[in-house]
């Protein structure tokens, strides 16, 4: 997806201001519509003008925008001050940011050690794992679903006539079947899949497909689709608030309860290269998890706070 300029999301604010302001004729409606066809930049720019006063309205983001062409006192108001911009200088940068923030314009999100399931309009089912945020686009003749961040799990409801697609920077997975897993790698420049049933359609962007089956996963990275590789055993234990480690490296186990730890986990995973973990271990529970590590191998847990933990060698 195009990231929009400055300039868009101004325009677009513009638009949202001027059909929300009661005034707005069919014809305004019209030529906002075909200004948002005229790149895709420039359509997600309106979108996540309307996300963000969706969630200043306290409306969800689809009904928000016939509820504020209804004309509510409240939004009229709010409406008159984006006009005159008044609060401008903050929504362009608010938008701007959404996805370095995607809790400002997702859908769907979960905080730090949180596991949510969520059902969407068409009755699929997503499990997001902690700090995971997603963005919902069923306006299209495909369902899209973009990962903005972290790692969700899909049942996929059957639609014949509408696909479902996940994306990501590096690319796109259309789902064949019901199952799969995605996750975002933490800097953003990777994704995985793994496909638990039926079958799913990974494409690189601007590069190859590879059709995955049961047991499958793919790694996505640049223009490439790496796959299929094997699944790790409970690799998806995590919907379930489990870490199932299998001769794992310790510095990965740590690194995947980082991901549960609504604080900061010190490590230098250098240090602890040699060190293989195998257990089952709870991700909502870390201390319970790193007080089990540290009595079956050679490590200490120091506890500065219980915000701040440092794990070291012995």
């Amino acid at each position: 997806m195009t990231e929009p300029t400055p300039d868009m999301v101004r325009h677009a604010a513009d638009w949202h201001a001027a059909l929300s302001s009661g005034d707005a004729t069919e014809a305004d409606f019209a030529r906002c519509s075909a200004w948002q066809s005229e790149h895709p930049a420039q359509a997600e720019a309106f979108r996540r003008i309307e996300r963000i006063m969706g969630r200043l309205d306290g409306l969800p983001p689809g009904p928000a925008r016939e509820a504020l062409r209804a004309g509510g006192v409240a939004s009229r108001q709010a409406r008159r001050l984006i006009a005159g911009g008044a609060v401008l200088g903050l929504l362009v940068p608010l938008a701007l940011a959404s996805a370095d923030w995607p809790w400002i314009t997702a859908d769907y999100h979960t905080g730090t050690g949180e596991i949510a399931e969520r059902t969407l309009p068409d009755g699929t089912r997503v499990t997001l794992a902690s700090n995971s945020a997603i963005r919902i686009d069923y306006d299209r003749p495909e369902r899209r679903i973009q990962l903005v961040r972290g790692e969700i799990m899909l049942d996929v409801a059957r639609d014949p006539v509408r696909p479902l697609l996940v994306e990501t920077a590096q690319g796109s997975l259309q789902a064949l079947g019901t199952r799969f897993a995605v996750r975002r790698g933490e800097s953003g420049s990777d994704t995985d899949v793994i496909v638990e049933e039926s079958s799913v359609e990974a494409c690189a962007a601007g590069g190859n497909c590879l059709v995955l089956k049961p047991g499958d996963s793919a790694h996505l990275r640049g223009h490439h689709v790496e796959g299929p590789i094997p699944v790790p055993a409970d690799a998806t234990a995590w919907t379930r608030g489990l870490l199932v480690a299998d001769a794992m490296p310790l510095a990965q186990v740590l690194a995947e309860l980082s991901r549960y730890h609504a604080g900061f986990l010190r490590y230098d995973a250098s240090r602890l290269a040699d060190l293989r973990v195998s257990g089952v271990f709870p991700l909502r529970d870390t201390a319970t998890a790193l007080t089990a590590l540290s009595a079956a191998l050679p490590i200490e847990v120091h506890r500065y706070t219980g915000f701040f933990l440092a794990v070291e060698r012995r």
